[in-house]
């Protein structure tokens, strides 16, 4: 093969991959809109933090259903269809919002319950169409490139909240754009994914038509499915900590720095932005710590033996005035879960090739961080309404702790097995 070849497959996967990472990343700001305002949303619709987190559960219970639903349908979807009305749908709930009333506050659940199904659409066929069209020595690059916009797109609909926020744009005006940025998204993917696809397909049929594929061990093949299905359940359990945790972080972080530390609503929103900004880290490091000690369990586990000891010294300085202690602390947890996200979500899907459909994996891995996701944006709230700020954070400590024991019986447990072949 030319280097003028390898030149053009390397630029259409990277074209195909930006476009699957701008969806991704605009629908972002589609999906936090209404977390990113917490504290308006509460002071507008005059309720307690458990009922405003109860909308973000609405959204993350049809989002993790949805993505099982999606995951297991996506190969029967067209995703240029499927997601451009995704995306549509998605802008459209986000547009309705600044018309609501202040006594709407119940229609706000059925459009977010709307919104997170529509979502839920977006990360599983993202996943199988770059699994399915991208020449293979690309999806390393590919599981790079769709670590981040997760990441960037929480960092800019936060960084854009604050801002709207400090030049005193009443917060509504974040779902406007939220929602039109959401529909020009999804008229360029309509346009432009074919052409794409095509190519890269292409491509792809090349590479394989010239690299004999090598034929996989009968014998192996039970123990490789009985050792994919154990991964998946633990890591299932993982993903609902993860975003048990990470979301609660987040979604609570400007009430937390607003209550606790009497700052106003642009800075305690401005502050939560240094997660999302050094998460992108996490799921850098995530990639490096897996190629390093090639278990995907272990990895997670290093990561939540970080968030766990970094909660420790937010318990113990928390009544005094330490507020930037407090932010560096969660500002590295978050970093932390982002790691243990991309190795759920994206390296995990994308590395098992031939073993079971990537997007099928991927949505309803997806699916289980949400169900972490709609657990703790409404038990959060709750908890920290009836009890207090300082049992949220035992919580943290303890889910984590839970975790890394989890990951230290799999790892004992895998050991054994090994020493037993190996007799």
């Amino acid at each position: 093969m030319n280097k003028t070849t390898t030149k053009s497959i390397s630029k259409n996967s990277l074209r195909l991959t930006l476009l699957c990472f701008f969806v991704y990343y605009l629908a972002y700001l589609g999906r936090y809109s209404y977390s990113s305002n917490i504290n308006g949303v509460i002071d507008y619709f005059s309720i307690s933090k458990a009922n405003a987190g109860s909308i973000a559960t609405c959204f993350f219970i049809s989002y993790g259903i949805g993505q099982v639903v999606n995951g297991l349908l996506c190969k029967r979807y067209n995703p240029k269809i499927a997601i451009s009305l995704a995306l549509a749908v998605s802008a459209l709930t986000n547009l309705f919002f600044p018309v609501l009333g202040e006594n709407s506050f119940e229609l706000l659940r059925l459009l977010w319950l709307i919104n997170g199904f529509a979502q839920s659409v977006l990360w599983s066929s993202i996943i199988r169409l770059l699994n399915e069209n991208l020449p293979k020595n690309s999806l390393k690059g590919a599981i790079l490139i769709m670590a981040l916009p997760v990441s960037m797109g929480t960092f800019t609909i936060y960084g854009l909240s604050s801002l709207l926020s400090a030049l005193s744009v009443p917060f509504k005006g974040v779902f406007l754009i939220a929602g039109g940025l959401l529909l020009a998204i999804a008229l360029i993917w309509f346009v432009n994914l074919d052409s794409l696809k095509n190519a890269c397909r292409k491509e792809r049929e090349a590479d394989e038509a010239s690299v004999a594929q090598p034929q996989s061990a009968g014998s192996k093949r039970g123990n490789l499915e009985a050792g994919l299905l154990v991964s998946f359940g633990v890591l299932a359990l993982f993903a609902i900590i993860n975003n048990f945790v990470k979301d609660g972080l987040t979604t609570w972080l400007p009430v937390i720095m607003k209550e606790k530390y009497l700052l106003d609503d642009a800075i305690s929103i401005f502050l939560t932005l240094f997660l999302p900004f050094f998460a992108v880290f996490g799921s850098t490091l995530a990639i490096f710590l897996n190629q390093r000690l090639k278990n995907h369990i272990l990895v997670c586990g290093v990561l939540y033996l970080s968030a766990f000891l970094l909660f420790i010294p937010v318990i113990i300085f928390f009544n005094q005035n330490y507020w930037l202690l407090t932010l560096v602390c969660f500002i590295l947890v978050a970093c932390a879960m982002s790691g243990v996200n991309n190795v759920i979500t994206n390296i995990f899907p994308m590395l098992h090739l031939g073993k079971i459909n990537a997007g099928t994996l991927a949505g309803v891995m997806d699916g289980f961080c949400y169900v972490g996701s709609a657990i703790t944006a409404y038990g959060i709230g709750s908890l920290a309404d009836n009890f207090s700020w300082e049992t949220v954070l035992y919580l943290f400590v303890a889910v984590c702790l839970f975790t890394i024991l989890i990951c230290a019986v799999y790892m004992i447990v895998a050991r054994l097995q090994n020493k037993k072949k190996a007799q």
